[in-house]
């Protein structure tokens, strides 16, 4: 029988004993816990093998606007400094940024003075591009925000579906602890049985 020791309400200390033969056994309880958090490190474990998935998408996805954006700055610049057509660099640069930039060109009107042309059309698709990229990572974070709150859902209706047993289960044990002992105003414990 486990013995607990308590302090009457004239100050002795007085050794009690409770009747533990309804308790549950102790190793099936443990099991049952240890079981149950193997369960939650596991889906933890999953969930951030997700977000690490997540995270480095975005990073990848961050990284190519970017390069996108680098390049449209140096054909930019190309075309403000008046960059020779016939030059390797500048048909290389060209012809990476054809595809992000042809449907910009004619947009306005690109005044030029001499060879050194000012292109409005590229810094309005620049600046698209960025408003997309915005764009995306609000969506994303969006999801994710979605995805919390969904999480967050399905634990809280997890408590609440087992909030009715652990409730029961706690009026069990109180049940029990009253017939050792009455818990008195001032939260000391009186015993009635001793030993």
């Amino acid at each position: 029988m486990p013995r607990i020791y308590g302090r009457a309400e004239d100050g002795s200390v007085t050794l009690c004993s409770m009747d533990d033969s309804n308790l549950p056994d102790i190793p099936d309880a443990s099991r049952a816990v240890e079981q149950r958090a193997v369960r939650e490190v596991i889906d933890t474990d999953g969930e951030i093998r997700k977000s690490r998935g997540a995270a480095r998408g975005a990073q990848i996805l961050d990284y190519l606007f970017f390069l996108l954006y680098g390049l449209i700055v140096i054909e930019i610049v190309l075309e403000l400094a008046g960059a020779r057509e016939t030059n390797g660099f500048k048909q290389v640069m060209d012809t990476i940024t054809y595809p992000f930039l042809k449907p910009f060109k004619g947009l306005f009107a690109d005044p030029a003075g001499g060879e050194y042309r000012v292109m409005f059309s590229y810094l309005a698709a620049l600046g698209i591009y960025i408003l997309t990229h915005l764009a995306v990572r609000a969506t994303r974070a969006g999801l994710r925000l979605e995805a919390s709150l969904l999480a967050a859902r399905e634990d809280l209706l997890e408590l609440v579906d087992g909030a009715p047993s652990l409730l029961a289960r706690v009026a069990e044990l109180l049940d029990r602890l009253a017939d050792f002992a009455d818990l008195v105003p001032g939260g000391r414990l009186r015993c009635r049985r001793r030993v």
